[in-house]
């Protein structure tokens, strides 16, 4: 019978071990990702049980000058209501409790793979907030490249989406993401009868079935992460799209820091918000790359999260490596 390669078996113990048998002080977690925007993302009580009903301003009464003995024509504004929906990620470690007959620091090898999940659940939900779509995986949460998947520089009610590159040449090509971080504009949702983040529930040993669904004993821990995204007001998240990572890297111009301080010229104040631009790693070296030009004052170098970052008109340039370098057709 094939081994179930889903559940820790003694060669993945073995893996863990130093030379005495107990597990290693130190694992190199080499698979990890840098995803900040995990961390940014500040996280709110939702008002429904799986989504947050938005209400959104759509139109505002007309008014007019008038006159002695002239009255005023009635008017009203309108709303309009949106309803971001919160996922639901799981996910299950099962390992056979005959192991823990065999093997030393049992335990703490189980407990091990608490990080390694973690790390998943991170990456999975960072590839959501830009990415998800409800239309194509209706149990998870739309993201900002769908809510954003035309360009718009024209309206100062919707969200500003600018293409940078009129013709990106090659297949690389990426966007940057900025998020105004805050109640009243972008913030993450969880249903109000439970608590935020990623909940880890030990579950003891319990009975579970093999391959051949025959009964054995397991000790089995569930990962559950109740998530979503809420845009409370589209003037505070923007997008850079079109960017020819080829391009941009050779490009000893400044024409990516003058297309992003356009867009954040296009968004609504940040009204004490705070505002974070995410993008691929060879964006943040493009932008590297622009300090060394003399002449281009917009970029700072500062210390955001403990790594020195580039940052554009106060704006952090933070890296994702859950962004696209392929994001497919250009927007038009």
């Amino acid at each position: 019978m094939a081994v179930n390669l889903a559940r820790l078996n003694l060669v993945d113990i073995a893996k863990r071990e130093d030379p005495s048998g107990v597990l290693a002080k130190r694992m190199a977690e080499v698979l990890n990702e840098s995803n900040d925007v995990v961390k940014d993302m500040p996280m709110v009580a939702a008002n429904a049980p799986f989504g947050q009903r938005v209400t959104m301003r759509s139109s505002i009464p007309s008014v007019a000058w008038s006159k002695i003995n002239k009255g005023a024509t009635r008017s009203k504004s309108s709303t309009k209501q949106q309803v971001d929906t919160i996922g639901m990620l799981v996910a299950m470690s099962e390992v056979d409790a005959k192991l823990k007959d065999v093997v030393l620091d049992f335990e703490a090898k189980r407990r091990s793979e608490d990080a390694a999940f973690l790390e998943a659940f991170a990456q999975a939900v960072a590839l959501t907030i830009f990415y998800g779509n409800e239309v194509t995986e209706e149990s998870g949460f739309t993201g900002l490249a769908p809510r954003m998947a035309s360009l718009n520089t024209s309206s100062y009610v919707a969200s500003y989406v600018k293409g940078h590159h009129a013709s990106p040449s090659g297949s690389d090509t990426t966007s940057i993401y900025v998020c105004d971080w805050g109640e009243s504009g972008v913030h993450g949702i969880y249903p109000p009868a439970t608590v935020a983040g990623l909940g880890i529930e030990n579950l003891g040993k319990i009975r579970v079935d093999d391959d051949a669904s025959n009964p054995m004993s397991a000790y089995v821990t569930e990962y559950k992460w109740y998530v979503g995204l809420s845009v409370a007001d589209p003037r505070h998240c923007a997008r850079l799209a079109n960017i020819d990572i080829s391009q941009a890297l050779s490009d000893t111009s400044t024409s990516l820091v003058k297309s992003l301080v356009e867009v954040f010229n296009g968004m609504a104040s940040r009204s004490g918000m705070r505002r974070v631009a995410y993008c691929r790693r060879e964006i943040v070296t493009a932008m590297w790359n622009q300090v060394f030009e003399k002449s281009n004052l917009a970029i700072t170098i500062a210390e955001y999260l403990g790594e020195f970052r580039p940052f554009v008109h106060g704006v952090p340039l933070v890296a994702c490596d859950q962004i696209s370098a392929n994001e497919g057709t250009s927007l038009s």
